[in-house]
């Protein structure tokens, strides 16, 4: 059987690439990229939403914004993103 630290490792590795567009060597470009996730010491699987990837966002949109291509893979995968604290989004199986 899994421990929780292997079962999110196992989904950190999961989580979809997903188009940006980001200014690189003086230009703006579409890249695609995965969001920043980790463990924290407490073992909660979190998305950064300090990153500056624009992910997770909760106060610049007016309100608090979770990417699409998130909340769908957290359905995917048995769960959903609930707010850890402005900086960081949890995922929370169902």
């Amino acid at each position: 059987m899994m421990s929780n630290q292997e079962f999110y490792e196992t989904l950190i590795n999961s989580l979809p690439q997903i188009e940006i567009n980001e200014y690189r060597n003086g230009k703006w470009s579409d890249v695609m990229v995965r969001p920043h996730a980790f463990i924290d010491s407490e073992g909660r699987f979190l998305i950064s939403a300090e990153y500056g990837d624009g992910f997770a966002n909760y106060y610049d949109c007016g309100y608090p914004y979770i990417h699409p291509s998130l909340e769908k893979w957290a359905v995917e995968n048995g769960g959903y993103f609930e707010w850890q604290h402005p900086g960081a989004i949890c995922f929370i199986t169902s």
